[in-house]
Parts: C-alpha cells; sequence; structure tokens
C-alpha cells in the first residue's frame, strides 16, 4: 500500500516535470501560462494533502 502511493507521488513528480518543461514552450501562449499558474499551486496543494494522509496512515 505505502509502495502504492510512493509510485503515485513519483508519478505526480513526473507530470509536474513535465508542466513545467512544456511551459517553456509555450511563452507566447497566455492562456497556457494562466493555466500553469492556476495548475500548480493546486497540485502543490493536493500533493501536500496526500503526503499529510500518508504520514497519518503510517505512523
Amino acid at each position: 500500500r505505502l509502495l502504492q502511493l510512493l509510485v503515485s507521488q513519483l508519478f505526480f513528480m513526473s507530470w509536474l516535470f513535465d508542466l513545467f518543461s512544456s511551459a517553456r514552450e509555450w511563452k507566447t501562449d497566455k492562456k497556457s501560462l494562466l493555466l500553469l499558474f492556476i495548475g500548480l499551486p493546486i497540485g502543490a496543494v493536493v500533493l501536500c494533502i496526500v503526503t499529510l494522509v500518508v504520514f497519518e496512515l503510517v505512523w
């Protein structure tokens, strides 16, 4: 179960990395940049919540 959660977190991190790398190509597209700025804080909050839940389950 813990391994599954770690794998999902790694998948999430790689998705964020893909978002960052595509953001460099998006510099001219303002809508995509706006989506990126909205999506990153939401993603960070989700990641924090998932991490907290994992710690609650482990301890």
